[in-house]
């Protein structure tokens, strides 16, 4: 006989296997840990009340393909009330974004929605009902908080139409949450 005997090699194996099994469960749950340091929550939130209500809630999501590189995307839900000049819009829709940081603090984004719009005058008639786009290169600068980050910066809708778009003017200031 050897110096090394197993006693007993149906425990040995079921022990090994074990180990196996364990090693397996810890790297997926490492791995998982490391994909959700990639993954950012967050998006906008709008408001402005008087003679024009505005609400504006937009969430996101965001995933960190590198340190310079990120891609996701978001929904959309916009109400806007005039008594100026009598009319409600309600305004729902989807968005894809694409940020890059090319130097630190400074990012470029990309962002293109399709908006559902839908705009009544007091009476309740419909004097608007379609679909819209939206396609808004932007830079900005990133603040860094905690793991996130605070998005500052503009952007430019370059389908803007000022009858049909869902903002009001092509040029729109942006701030982001990202945690």
């Amino acid at each position: 006989m050897g110096i090394f005997t197993l006693k007993n090699p149906e425990k040995t194996m079921k022990t090994k296997n074990l180990y196996i099994f364990l090693a397996i469960v810890l790297s997926v749950f490492s791995a998982s840990a490391q994909q959700a340091k990639k993954v950012y929550f967050g998006g906008n939130l709008g408001f402005s009340f008087g003679s024009e209500t505005s609400v504006m809630v937009e969430p996101t999501v965001l995933y960190g393909f590198s340190q310079y590189f990120k891609l996701g995307g978001g929904v959309s839900y916009r109400y806007v009330s005039s008594d100026r000049y009598d009319y409600s819009d309600n305004i729902y829709g989807a968005r894809a974004i694409a940020m890059a940081t090319p130097l630190p603090y400074i990012n470029i984004s990309v962002d293109y929605g399709m908006y559902h719009r839908t705009t009544r005058i007091s009476s309740g008639e419909k004097i608007r009902d379609g679909w819209i786009p939206s396609l808004s290169p932007a830079i900005g600068v990133n603040i860094p908080v905690g793991r996130g980050f605070v998005s500052i910066g503009a952007g430019y809708d370059v389908l803007y139409d000022a009858s049909t778009s869902v903002y009001s003017n092509a040029w729109i200031p942006m701030v982001s949450f990202y945690f």
